[in-house]
């Protein structure tokens, strides 16, 4: 490129997080701006291949939970194999060190057209994910940060900062800034004004003038002008960039290869774990099932070394260790273990089964940083047994203990011994006669993940197909369950291993040594498949993970009025209603359609009047998304503003809409919707109970047990299921929650209704936070099912809410409607979903003659 802007741009005075302002005394204005060296901008740096005094582009730390990610321009990344970072850098001096980057995302829009002035400048942007030092984050140790702020207003007062390339003679080793204004260039750029902005700035952050608001990055268009032209370009921050520093934050942090590392310990590189041969997860050196520490990992390698990984008590999956033990050296008589399983088998801790390569089969009643314990011949050598294939050990005989030994041999049979003890490996069970599918079995492992009482067996088949049997017994294989189809990805899936790393409840999580040595953890695997992934070890060693997911669509152009009218009032429509101001009803409406949900605010003028409107509409579903939709003027009929349609598929839904009616504000109204998960109940009415907490746990994304599980833990009996036993047994089957579950006396609030709002509110206020609420009221009083039944007592759950903000009320928000889930009615004969409005769920819930009454369970 002529211009050469494939290298940084930035600088600031004073970028500190705490001061959250950029100071503008001091830089003047020409008739055209134009840069000028600045200092103490901690928040900007260089970006360089590996020696910062060589840099080559600019690049920005910004706001994230962890502190580790940074903003840059997409042509500064894609195609280098390292890079690292440096913050506050002038004068050849990094005052706050250098970082090394461990992963990169791009969208695969810039993969596919590299033009920066074509098809791939609108995603010429990418966020960075920077190793951490001595435990502390880039932005705790810079002590400042950058505000990612998508669809800023424009135009806009801004500034501009970077560094010109390492060796450029015209410009000092010192950030630069500009102060300019910005505006719209077409829909997906952003362009300024200003003259002396050279190679080296690309990547250079723009910041809402006196903010440390981020709204560009220079990038996309105008790489190639002279540095004479005075035009220079950003991407527009529209939806789509939220969406891939939503990527960069809650994706897996791989590990670093430097001494500092992201995770508890370092595991090492790809070239080592293309030596792990085999892997069995346990409670070896502690911990248990619900504890604080979740298990440990013991690898077998090539060479027949043995290694114990203890276990972290963290719950965030990139920290899964916190060191290691050798339990064999190298080249001894580990080199002829085949195979292992891990198992309890009676003792505080976990131990293992071996397979040897003469047929003996051994098993070590436990296993710690000791060594190996209480060894146990099961078989002596023979030749039957050099024909297990695979083995592994798991819960699949309903006693409570995953001592039962599954073996897949070379012939196809697969069998299932129950009770391995001391005395031998117990009763053997037939799951499979010998036969040609079970020989194209190539790994598999115990695990708890399809929602049986009994444990699963997951199996990578040659194909690269991954089936999970759900509910193994001795009785067979149990439900089968296709994971992934054949493919040609998971042929390389070598070792799998389920272990408990996570929520450290049930062994649902699932390791991975990949053939390139990659180590992976999948999380939360259940009967819907994989989900969340954790690279442990990075196959490539020094080189940084780069990600190229696919490019989403461009978002819609500003959102104009229409005259659409508002929404039928169906099952699973919800509505808040703001009344009438100014002569004109408003309303906004939450409705879905397939995975997404659609919000759009509605002004009705009943007559031929003039009036002026505007409404802004905020929506949070897997990010923030506001749609204005400017000043018009209703001269009657229905008028509507709509944020277009956005996935729910990252968890609970908030919609607010913010009016203003011929100049003035009216109240703010909302509506908060979950994506419930619920199942009818299984039993008779007494299983409402068991039903509504399957519900809530699984709408908050965990994986909750059988109804029948539930039941027992809750002490459901002919009577039902008390309140305190619902509230306890929820927070039993959730792992670390925000706030655990508790019961309250909804009836004993004052007759004014000031106390019964504030109920109203903190339930709308859970749902908004993503966790139901699960009410209990009399089933004759069911709107959508009224009966004259006086006396039975059922569960409901609630999942939605609309509500509206009046100045002056008692209460911040005042619940108008709620959405119900109802277990009792079969999601395959009728809709389960049902509004329940205020003056309705107030007089459902109340238990006459019983003012104490617990009603309602939810998060305190």
């Amino acid at each position: 490129m002529a211009r050469g802007r494939t290298v940084g741009r930035w600088c600031v005075a004073a970028l500190a997080l705490v001061a959250g302002l950029l100071p503008t005394a001091g830089v003047a204005y020409a008739a055209t701006p134009r840069t000028a060296p600045t200092s103490g901008v901690n928040a900007i740096g260089v970006l360089a291949d590996s020696d910062p005094n060589q840099h080559g582009c600019s690049a920005g730390i910004v706001d994230s939970p962890r502190g580790n990610v940074i903003v840059t321009a997409a042509h500064c990344v894609y195609g280098k194999s390292a890079l690292v970072f440096a913050p506050g850098y002038h004068d050849g001096q990094a005052p706050f060190g250098v970082w090394k980057v461990v992963s990169a995302f791009v969208w695969d829009g810039w993969k596919t057209n590299q033009d920066i002035n074509g098809a791939g400048s609108p995603y010429d942007y990418a966020f960075l994910v920077v190793e951490s030092h001595s435990g502390k984050s880039v932005q705790q140790t810079a002590g400042a940060s950058l505000r990612l702020t998508p669809d800023t207003g424009l135009p806009e007062d801004i500034s501009i900062f970077g560094y010109a390339s390492a060796g450029n003679a015209n410009y000092q080793n010192k950030p630069y800034r500009c102060d300019s204004s910005a505006d719209l260039d077409g829909q997906f750029w952003i362009t300024t004004q200003c003259l002396g902005i050279p190679g080296g700035f690309s990547g250079g952050p723009w910041v809402r003038r006196g903010t440390n608001d981020l709204v560009g990055v220079i990038g996309g268009r105008g790489q190639n002008l002279p540095d004479t032209d005075a035009r220079n370009y950003s991407v527009r921050f529209d939806s789509r960039v939220r969406a891939l520093y939503d990527r960069a934050v809650n994706a897996p942090i791989p590990p670093s290869t430097g001494n500092s590392g992201n995770l508890g310990y370092p595991l090492g590189d790809g070239a080592l774990w293309k030596h792990a041969d085999l892997i069995a997860n346990g409670y070896f050196t502690g911990g248990s099932p619900f504890g604080s520490r979740h298990m440990d990992m013991i690898v077998k390698w090539s060479d027949g070394e043995v290694t114990l990984y203890q276990g972290s008590g963290s719950s965030d999956p990139a920290y899964p260790f916190v060191g290691e033990t050798q339990l064999a050296a190298p080249g001894g008589l580990w080199t002829h273990a085949v195979t292992i399983a891990a198992g309890n088998f009676g003792a505080a801790g976990d131990g293992l089964i071996v397979r040897w390569s003469d047929g003996e089969l051994t098993r070590y009643t436990t296993v710690d940083q000791g060594g190996f314990h209480d060894e146990v011949q099961l078989a002596a050598p023979n030749d039957t047994w050099t024909h297990a294939k695979l083995i592994t050990v798991g819960e699949y005989n309903g006693y409570g203990r995953d001592d039962d030994l599954l073996v897949v041999w070379t012939d196809g049979e697969v069998s299932l011994y129950s009770n391995v003890t001391a005395l031998g490996i117990g009763e053997e069970h037939q799951l499979a006669a010998p036969n040609a599918t079970w020989t194209h079995a190539v790994a598999l492992t115990s695990v708890h993940a399809a929602g049986y009482d009994l444990a699963d067996l997951m199996v990578r088949w040659t194909d690269g197909e991954l089936t999970m049997y759900g509910g193994v017994n001795t009785g067979g294989l149990g439900q089968e369950i296709q994971v992934q189809a054949p493919n040609s990805l998971w042929q390389h899936a070598t070792v799998i291993a389920g272990g408990a790393f996570t929520a450290n409840a049930l062994p649902n999580d699932f390791v991975v040594r990949w053939s390139d040595g990659e180590l992976t953890l999948y999380q939360g695997v259940n009967s819907a498949g994989l989900h969340s992934e954790t690279q442990w070890v990075n196959p490539n060693g020094s080189a940084f993970q780069m990600n190229t997911p696919p490019t989403p669509a461009a978002p819609a152009p500003q959102t104009a009025w229409d005259t659409s009218t508002p929404p039928s009032d169906t099952a699973d429509v919800l509505c808040a209603d703001g009344g009438t101001a100014s002569r004109m009803e408003y309303k906004v409406c939450l409705f879905p359609s397939g995975g997404t949900m659609r919000a759009r605010g509605f002004v009705y003028s009943p007559g031929r009047h003039t009036h002026s409107v505007t409404v802004t509409l905020t929506s949070q579903l897997g990010g923030n998304k506001t749609v204005s939709c400017g000043e018009f003027i209703n001269t009657g009929g229905y008028m509507s503003c709509n944020t277009g349609d956005v996935t729910r598929a990252m968890g609970p839904v908030k919609v607010t809409a913010d009016f203003v009616l011929d100049g003035a504000a009216v109240p703010t109204l909302q509506l908060n919707d979950l994506q419930v998960i619920g199942k009818k109940q299984e039993s008779d009415a007494n299983y409402c109970g068991p039903a509504s907490i399957q519900t809530a746990l699984a709408t908050m994304r965990y994986t909750p047990p059988s109804q029948a599980v539930l039941a027992g833990q809750a002490g459901t009996g002919g009577w039902g299921t008390l309140p305190w036993d619902m509230a306890s047994t929820i927070n039993r089957n959730m792992t670390s929650p925000p706030a655990g579950f508790t019961q309250y006396a909804w009836a004993g609030y004052d007759e004014q209704g000031v106390g019964l709002m504030k109920g109203m509110e903190h339930v709308q206020q859970r749902i908004a936070a993503g966790q139901p609420a699960v009410l209990l009221i009399k089933a004759g009083l069911r709107p959508w099912a009224p009966s004259s039944d006086g006396a039975t007592r059922h569960y409901i759950v609630l999942y939605a809410a609309a509500s509206n903000h009046t100045p002056g009320e008692p209460t911040e928000w005042s619940t108008t409607s709620f959405m119900a889930w109802d277990p009792a009615i079969d999601p395959a004969t009728s809709s389960p979903f049902h509004k329940i409005t205020v003056p309705q769920l107030v007089a459902a819930s109340q238990m006459a003659g019983t003012p104490d009454q617990v009603t309602v369970i939810s998060a305190q």
